[in-house]
């Protein structure tokens, strides 16, 4: 699991150092970053090893947070500072990238789960047939 975590955070740091873009452009980039990190999550539950139903059953907590700040915003409703919804909600732009953020923290950690599963997986691979001789 910390290994994963390594990892994925280790991806993050080379696509800010390449200039990668970390906010999303408009809504849709929001609603596709969401859909991404869905997929990533339902990709680890079924993939069959406990580390990656382990990491996905993390992961379907962050999104928690993101989802509350955005359900039932639109795009007129986003501003530079925080603003009002009506019930003591607010979002800002910052909030909104803020939750981009986390969807895509979800999809970066997924991705660092198959790296780390296949290379576990070739570990033990290689230590049986190593046993077997």
């Amino acid at each position: 699991m910390v290994v994963t975590w390594f990892d994925a955070l280790a991806v993050l740091r080379s696509r800010v150092r390449e200039g990668e873009r970390l906010y999303p452009a408009d809504a849709t980039r929001v609603r596709e970053r969401r859909a991404a990190a869905v997929d990533a999550v339902d990709r680890l539950v079924n993939g069959g090893h406990p580390p990656e139903r382990r990491v996905a059953r993390k992961a379907c907590g962050l999104f928690e947070t993101p989802d509350d700040r955005l359900a039932g915003v639109t795009a007129p409703q986003v501003g530079d500072t925080d603003r009002e919804l009506g019930d003591g909600e607010a979002v800002s732009l910052r909030g909104v990238a803020e939750s981009y953020a986390k969807y895509d923290w979800i999809v970066t950690l997924a991705d660092a789960v198959d790296g780390v599963t296949a290379t576990v997986a070739d570990a033990v691979a290689r230590a049986r047939e190593s046993q077997s001789r």
